[in-house]
This record gives C-alpha cells, structure tokens and sequence, in this order.
C-alpha cells in the first residue's frame, strides 16, 4: 500500500522533511545517523557501558563517553521535535487539501 505518490512531495515542504528523517535513520550503510541504531542496539542486546571519558572501546559491549551520550541525547531530541512539528504540519495541510477537495465536490 502506498499512502503517498511523488506527486504529493512536489510542493509539500513537511513531507519531504518526514522523509528526510526517515532516510537518515534507514537500515543502508550511508544513513547519516546510523550510530544511532548501534547504540540502540547496545542498550538492548549487550552490556551498555558509560564512562566520564572514553579510553578503548570493548568488543563485547558498547561503551560510549558521558559527553558523547549527551550530545547524541541533544541531536535525537532535535530529531524528534522536528518530526513532531512535521507530522502536525503535514496534517494540517493534507486535512485542508481533503476538505477543499470535498467542498469542490459538493
């Protein structure tokens, strides 16, 4: 099923941005913010370790610096605010485009 055609990405700004943030966080070995899914799958899967600096990283486990944890924290919750935005958005705009379509109907 297929819920948008490339015709709906042609002037709608919000959409666009949802897709764009899809792609930086999709399964392919050139998404932007593939970091974020390994250490997802640290906090899961394996031992998350946190330290006040990072020394040597352990093969087993993930281990992450308190400051790098902070800055990524910051970037996701960017990430999550700007798709917030963008859904409320897109909504908004595809509830108008239905509600003109149907007024034309009428």
């Amino acid at each position: 099923m297929v819920c948008f055609e490339d015709s709906h990405f042609l002037n709608n700004f919000y959409l666009i941005s949802l897709y764009s943030i899809a792609k930086d966080l999709d399964r392919s070995k050139y998404s932007a913010l593939k970091e974020f899914r390994v250490m997802r799958n640290g906090m899961e899967h394996k031992t998350f370790h946190i330290t006040d600096e990072l020394n040597a990283k352990d093969i087993d486990s993930a281990v992450y610096s308190k400051s790098e944890i902070v800055e990524k924290t910051k970037i996701l919750m960017w990430l999550v605010k700007a798709a917030i935005l963008s859904f409320g958005y897109l909504v908004r705009k595809q509830s108008k485009i239905k509600a003109s379509e149907l007024t034309v109907e009428a």
